[in-house]
């Protein structure tokens, strides 16, 4: 799957782009930006990439690709 499946899959989500984060547990992690990047919507939500296979998560899988990637 190319970056531009990822944008698209995005985009119908709700989200205005994506920024790769990493790997995370064998998928290809994508953040979802809003076009108001300063927006706040609740526990943090990321796509991720498996081959063919994408999908939308957040609450426990969020947080913690939020440890791996973003925390101490």
């Amino acid at each position: 799957m190319n970056i531009k499946d990822v944008e698209d899959f995005a985009r119908r989500k709700g989200f205005y782009s994506v920024s790769y984060v990493g790997n995370f547990k064998g998928s290809e992690t994508y953040k979802p930006v809003m076009k108001n990047k300063n927006a706040s919507i609740g526990k943090p939500f990321f796509i991720l990439v498996n081959g063919d296979k994408i999908e939308l998560v957040t609450g426990n899988i969020g947080l913690e690709i939020v440890d791996k990637f973003f925390g101490k």
